[in-house]
């Protein structure tokens, strides 16, 4: 058989067309189509045929492949890393009677000269009075041509802390692998944007449990579309604020990311103090895929209108 070549055909799948030619026969043209995914929680591109995709017997003429060529030659179809740590391709060859392992080291440079200046601005809205029950809106925006986000955490000021009464139901791994999470489970959505894709990825954001492996159980946002990412956020306190960190973040180019928590009954967080007398102040660490980190410490947006006769913030209570 001659090199095969493969061409993008549609979305989620790679269709490779091979001329099969096996001696003096000439077999024509064989079409084998293969799906183009991406792993949920790494976002590597993974491209999986079953076994006997690739025929080994063609009209009854027996086909030794001795050649496999990829050939991806899309416009803008594939973008480098901005993380330059050494990876790999990684195949599996699976033949009979055994099966090979194959890999390609890759690297990209320059990633240290990528810049990264990304915003991140929160925001309470709704119960601002002290005991209030108050939903929290993030939202990311990365700056274009910078290195990807690689990770953030997020340090929420000691005004905040965990509604003990509102952690009801958080679902279980089993349940989550199994698509079927609790009602009372669901936080809030996410979504996000990215230039790759015509649409954005966005879905639930659930309380999950994690095993035991840390005390509180983590926050997952579940993003769908034409692709499915797992984003997963581990809450813990710190000097006695509560801290989300977000520490696996895929190396793909984001051009917004909104998360939005629940507020009421609904609400995770619970005031310790009206938060209409003084501004809520949050630390934040946002960390690249090339190594630069931007950390800052700055003001939360509130809901509260007008300010008092002191210059301090005052208006709706509720």
């Amino acid at each position: 058989m001659s090199p095969a070549r493969f061409t993008l055909r549609a979305p989620l799948s790679i269709a490779a067309v091979v001329p099969a030619v096996a001696g003096p026969f000439d077999l024509g043209t064989v079409v084998v189509q293969v799906g183009l995914d991406l792993n949920p929680t790494t976002g590597e591109v993974e491209v999986k045929g079953p076994a006997g995709s690739i025929p080994r017997i063609l009209a009854g003429v027996p086909l030794q492949v001795r050649d496999l060529r990829v050939d991806v030659d899309r416009p803008n179809f594939a973008l480098n890393p901005t993380n330059c740590e050494p990876t790999s391709t990684r195949a599996t060859l699976i033949g009979s009677p055994s099966a090979a392992d194959l890999s390609a080291r890759y690297q990209a440079s320059a990633c240290a000269d990528l810049g990264f200046k990304p915003k991140l601005t929160l925001k309470l809205s709704g119960g601002m009075k002290r005991t209030g029950n108050p939903a929290i809106t993030s939202v990311l925006v990365p700056r274009s041509g910078d290195a990807n986000i690689a990770g953030a955490t997020v340090t929420l000021p000691a005004t905040e802390i965990i509604d003990n009464a509102h952690i009801n139901n958080p679902c279980t791994r089993v349940q989550f692998n199994a698509e079927q999470c609790p009602a009372g489970s669901i936080l809030g959505r996410a979504r996000a944007f990215t230039p790759l894709l015509e649409q954005p990825l966005e879905g639930n954001v659930y309380f999950r449990s994690n095993g035991g492996e840390r005390e509180l159980p983590d926050i997952v946002a579940d993003l769908r579309g034409q692709f499915r990412i797992i984003l997963v956020g581990f809450i813990d306190s710190k000097k006695g604020r509560i801290r989300t960190r977000f520490l696996d973040v895929p190396d793909a180019p984001v051009s917004k990311f909104v998360l939005r928590l629940a507020g009421g009954k609904r609400g995770l967080l619970q005031n310790t103090e009206d938060l209409c007398l003084k501004r809520p102040r949050a630390s934040l660490r946002l960390d690249a895929q090339n190594g630069r980190r931007l950390i800052t410490n700055k003001p939360i947006g509130t809901s509260c209108k007008g300010k008092s006769k002191s210059g301090k913030r005052s208006g709706k209570r509720g």
